[in-house]
């Protein structure tokens, strides 16, 4: 005995009425990875203003992507058959995202020990874990 009808999730995800949903739920999933990525130690509590715009600017960058993505790029070159334009603007699109959200970062909210903190090598794989993480965003709402 299947808990869900066959034809519900397939329903769910590309039926046009359950468009505004999945919008709503891909917000809150996103919302919630955002506030997990700002609050990293319970230090950051304390300061409930900083850590609140510090989330909203990075969900923002974050989110951000997701219309560029849909509304603008994806029309304008992947579905008139330009996949290496398309390709070149969404590595420039995260490299922007990623270079606002560093300068935010250290810049705004004052964290200029994050070099000694974690080091090069320890940047360096942020950065590509974080570039690796937005295309996945990219490519998932792309579909």
């Amino acid at each position: 005995m299947a808990i869900f009808p066959d034809h519900m999730i397939p329903g769910f995800l590309l039926e046009p009425k359950y468009r505004f949903i999945r919008y709503l739920l891909s917000v809150l999933v996103l919302g919630v990875i955002t506030v997990n990525m700002v609050i990293d130690n319970i230090h950051n509590l304390g300061n409930t203003l900083h850590v609140l715009l510090e989330w909203i600017i990075y969900f923002l960058v974050t989110f951000g992507v997701i219309p560029v993505n849909v509304f603008i790029l994806l029309p304008r070159y992947l579905l008139k058959n330009r996949p290496v334009a398309y390709f070149f603007w969404i590595v420039l699109l995260i490299l922007l995202s990623l270079a606002l959200l560093g300068y935010m970062q250290i810049y705004v909210f004052s964290d200029k020990n994050i070099v000694d903190n974690i080091g090069f090598a320890g940047m360096l794989l942020n950065f590509i874990s974080s570039f690796i993480s937005m295309g996945f965003l990219i490519v998932g709402s792309s579909s």
